[in-house]
């Protein structure tokens, strides 16, 4: 959790675009949302004098950009400039690509009902609301095989884009949970898209995993000095991890997976950063329940 709350909107020279996200379900009801995104007044970079204004901005152009591709039957093969460019340069400011990630998604998306409260359940809501649908990437989705363009980036020379869509796997919480407890994966398919998506982690976050699973090693210290009561607290470590990858598995499973087969327009099998993700969170589960160390 950040040391401040996220900034809430933007100052006046980009309000037209603030307006636009704070108010996202209702333009998505309405028709013509691409025709309204190509009438926006050019984004203010200039006007971004904080770090937090910086996230606030990634945040509003992120659902933009994600109801920009999926508000019409069709997906949109090319972001317009007017879009693509502030997009892809914010992104550049916080280090992650222009699509919409888990830090706008969830780690900025938030503020306090009652600010004199804490950051707690029961006084936190949404800074930035959302209709069903539109988080899915560019990467392995059917309906955009070629990818993205996003006009007038010169830096990526008119070529399709297939970044990843948002998922909790952009999240460094249980990768340092990992880290910490030494817990490894095969070197496979899962292994390698989880590093992929450290690319659209905050550099910080990624800094902070590295700095962990490069550190002293926490299961090497238990099993050094082969004491019953250290290593039953770092088993008990290690199998809450996979119970939370159990749970993870389960609520996947009845709130996605079974969802997804109902509709038959959506991949049954593929989430939102496309992958096969039942395969992938079983697979996880049960390597970390594997990786107890002897008592």
């Amino acid at each position: 959790m950040q040391h401040q709350d996220p900034v809430r909107s933007l100052s006046s020279a980009n309000e037209a675009w603030d307006e636009m996200a704070r108010n996202l379900p209702k333009y998505l009801m309405a028709e013509n949302f691409r025709k309204r995104v190509g009438e926006l007044p050019p984004f203010d970079l200039g006007a971004l004098k904080s770090e937090g204004e910086i996230r606030r901005a990634m945040l509003a152009l992120s659902y933009i950009g994600m109801a920009y591709q999926w508000s019409e039957e069709e997906a949109a093969h090319v972001i317009p400039a007017v879009l693509a460019k502030p997009w892809y340069e914010v992104g550049k400011l916080v280090g992650r690509p222009p699509i919409l990630s888990y830090a706008s998604y969830s780690i900025d998306n938030w503020y306090r009902l009652s600010p004199e409260k804490g950051v707690e359940c029961g006084n936190i809501a949404l800074l930035q609301c959302f209709l069903g649908g539109y988080i899915f990437g560019w990467r392995n989705n059917p309906a955009l095989p070629n990818g993205v363009v996003y006009e007038g980036v010169t830096e990526l020379g008119g070529k399709g884009m297939k970044y990843r869509g948002e998922t909790g796997a952009q999240s460094a919480i249980v990768p340092a949970l990992d880290g910490v407890l030494g817990i490894e994966h095969e070197r496979d398919e899962l292994r390698e898209y989880l590093m992929e998506m450290r690319e659209y982690m905050p550099p910080k976050h990624v800094k902070f995993i590295e700095a962990v699973e490069n550190g002293p090693s926490v299961r090497e210290f238990v099993n050094r000095i082969g004491r019953a009561s250290t290593s039953e607290l770092f088993n008990q470590s290690v199998e809450l991890v996979g119970d939370f990858r159990a749970m993870h598995l389960e609520y996947a499973g009845q709130y996605i997976h079974a969802q997804a087969q109902k509709a038959p327009g959506n991949p049954s099998a593929i989430g939102t950063g496309g992958t096969p993700f039942m395969v992938y969170l079983r697979k996880h589960r049960d390597e970390t329940r594997q990786q107890t160390v002897t008592k």
